[in-house]
């Protein structure tokens, strides 16, 4: 398995009784049940921290079986994080094999993981929550998967040596990286956090970026961003800074983009290689996935594909005979699967 680099000396890591050392610099960080803690741990999730320690309590002393049984009755949010594979089908994008070295940043329950797993050849996972990274040891130990690491990180301390991985997974992270370094502007923070995850990736190396759209069709509707209120993604940044201070008492930190937004922000950062895809319905449970450059593809998904279960689709399938009309609708997508390559 991947060894573990000091992240302020780039120093290989011994393990000692329930620390990683560095010999170098001489920091130490604790380990607690065979997971390295690089960070405090922070909860959060689809279900509350109480709930989660059940879940964790009930691999002592019930069958795999009845966990999954239980979790998918009693926590449906959560079960489906976990345990639909679907959540990865953007990976048949990618030349993926036995080779691979795989980077899942924010891998929350594992629900990107466990589907690579039987078609990488290794898989490092961090989380900033200790419970849902120990969710997804023992999970990967149910499931006889020996080539999954877990530990507890953000990209601020990150235990791995430059050039060590052939995929690193965003999905839903690049958002709320701006979150952390409040004395620096969200978007610089997103763009020093991908500039890291460059000098990660191998030559030739994938970043896949999973992530809404700022200008999604919903958003001018009903839908709101990250902030948990109406149009604070559509606004100037600097109007839903003073909005959200109002209506929240904190800044709006949260910054989405367009497609050409992406597209700036990824080639700024040295990614200038970029494949958009458009999951329906999200990027997080994606019935299909329509390549962004392929009209035609996405004209037949919504002909024959798409369930016109509301207003919205009843509209968009009415119109998908127009060419003109599917490449503005394309532009409103709720969100993108971003593959970029080093």
């Amino acid at each position: 398995m991947t060894n573990l680099y000091c992240p302020k000396c780039q120093n290989e890591l011994s393990k000692k009784e329930n620390f990683y050392i560095c010999a170098k610099c001489g920091k130490q960080w604790p380990i607690k049940n065979d997971i390295g803690l690089f960070c405090e741990s922070r909860y959060w999730g689809e279900i509350s921290q109480g709930k989660m320690n059940e879940i964790l309590d009930s691999f002592n002393d019930r069958n795999y079986s009845e966990i999954i049984d239980t979790m998918k009755e009693k926590y449906d949010a959560a079960y489906r994080f976990s345990f639909d594979p679907s959540r990865a089908d953007w990976r048949f994008y990618l030349p993926i094999d036995k080779n691979w070295k795989v980077l899942d940043a924010g891998c929350g329950m594992g629900g990107m993981i466990f589907p690579l797993a039987k078609i990488a050849g290794e898989i490092v996972a961090f989380d900033s929550s200790y419970e849902r990274a120990k969710f997804v040891q023992l999970k990967s130990r149910y499931e006889g998967l020996e080539n999954i690491k877990t530990l507890v990180g953000d990209f601020d301390n990150l235990p791995f040596k430059e050039g060590e991985f052939d995929l690193i997974i965003f999905n839903g992270f690049l958002e709320w990286a701006g979150v952390s370094g409040e004395s620096k502007n969200p978007r610089n923070v997103q763009k020093d956090t991908l500039k890291k995850c460059l000098k990660l990736l191998k030559p030739g190396g994938y970043l896949y970026i999973g992530i809404e759209n700022r200008i999604a069709l919903n958003y001018f509707t009903t839908g709101r961003d990250h902030s948990g209120i109406r149009y604070t993604g559509l606004m100037p940044r600097f109007f839903a800074n003073i909005y959200t201070k109002i209506r929240l008492k904190k800044p709006y930190r949260t910054y989405t983009y367009s497609r050409q937004g992406y597209t700036k922000l990824l080639k700024e950062s040295g990614f200038n290689d970029l494949s958009f895809l458009l999951p329906a319905t999200g990027y997080n449970f994606p019935k299909y996935i329509i390549p962004y450059d392929n009209i035609y593809c996405l004209q037949y998904a919504i002909k024959n594909l798409l369930s016109p279960n509301s207003w919205r689709k009843k509209l968009v399938k009415l119109f998908s005979n127009s060419v003109l009309i599917m490449k503005i609708y394309r532009k409103l997508f709720f969100s993108f699967g971003i593959i970029c390559k080093k």
